[in-house]
């Protein structure tokens, strides 16, 4: 019998979390509803401490800064928003060029925020100011990633991935590839940068090599992917399935995938805890899944949200925070030997 993962508490917003974060300096919770509302609740009660409609229209993404004194916001009103995340003030608000920023991204130092709107993209000081405004891509850009402890990033549009730095407004390479990729993905100690593409398959880039290899066959195109801290092993989405595959060595070309079934609707959201190999998973079905990577019981323990999950976020390695799609926010005990 599956053990159930206990609730800490649980808290009902107004409509769909659209993006969910932790703030592990100033213990906090912020959750965007897809109305445009902002929220931070206090990560130990569950108590709201502050909700404003952040952004007409609709919210696309939020973020804390990594020192967790900033939250940075972005939406469909063409803004890029910078908060005071315990209290709520409004410290800057950026508009760029385009009617809805869809994606943005704190460099690993929290100095500057990175933000997208459809094929603009631009570096922010984490006071709202333009640091640096990049050309305009052939097509909308999908995705942006900051590399882990490095002042580099990706962007990710239709036919290929380019890599940048917050110090010029010229690719430093450029990465082709034949289709429509929608998600990237860092390893950790940036030997890897995977994407999940439209055509239900993976991207896998060996950056030192410079060499590229695909993993197909999954039912869906693929939005979820999340590494270990260890970067031995991606998780990955695109159906009811878990894969995960083990790049350690040589790397998974020639190796089976570990397949984590249970689910049984599509899973949304996939993250690794911050340290170990436990892994959250949570669907369509509502359900939500710790897994063990290493042990031949691989699911460890399971919980009914009770709508579709939208979003998982941890908050250390026992505290797993989980976004709906009716507005619920939840912090479940996520032991990872029950």
């Amino acid at each position: 019998m599956t053990a159930t993962i206990p609730t800490v508490w649980s808290a009902q917003l107004q409509d769909h979390i659209i993006s969910l974060d932790t703030s592990f300096a100033g213990s906090l919770v912020a959750a965007a509803e897809s109305s445009g509302h902002l929220a931070v609740l206090d990560l130990r009660s569950g108590q709201i401490l502050w909700r404003t409609d952040g952004h007409r229209f609709g919210v696309c993404q939020l973020a804390f800064s990594p020192d967790g004194r900033l939250l940075a916001s972005c939406g469909q009103d063409g803004k890029v928003c910078i908060w005071e995340s315990r209290l709520g003030r409004l410290l800057a608000a950026h508009v760029m060029d385009a009617n809805w920023v869809e994606h943005l991204a704190w460099s690993p130092s929290g100095e500057t925020v990175l933000a997208s709107a459809g094929k603009h993209l631009c570096l922010l000081t984490n006071e709202g100011a333009v640091r640096l405004s990049y050309p305009s891509h052939p097509a909308t850009i999908a995705d942006i990633a900051w590399q882990p402890g490095r002042n580099r990033f990706a962007t990710v549009t239709y036919g290929f991935v380019s890599l940048w730095t917050g110090d010029s407004n010229k690719p430093q390479r450029q990465l082709p590839w034949p289709g429509s990729m929608l998600k990237l993905a860092w390893q950790p100690q940036g030997r890897y940068l995977v994407t999940g593409n439209q055509d239900a398959s993976l991207q896998f880039w060996i950056l030192d090599q410079s060499k590229n290899l695909q993993m197909s066959g999954y039912d869906t195109k693929v939005r979820e992917l999340s590494w270990d801290n260890s970067g031995r092993y991606l998780a990955s989405g695109g159906g009811k399935v878990v894969v995960v595959w083990d790049c350690s060595g040589k790397g998974p070309k020639g190796r089976k995938p570990l397949l984590l079934s249970w689910h049984i609707e599509a899973i949304n959201a996939l993250r690794f805890a911050p340290s170990g190999l436990c892994l959250a998973s949570g669907a369509a079905d509502g359900l939500i899944a710790l897994w063990s990577i290493q042990k031949k019981e691989s699911l460890l323990a399971a919980a009914e949200t009770g709508s579709a999950v939208s979003e998982v976020a941890w908050a250390g390695s026992d505290c797993l925070l989980v976004g709906t799609a009716e507005g619920r926010v939840l912090s479940l005990l996520a032991r990872q030997n029950p």
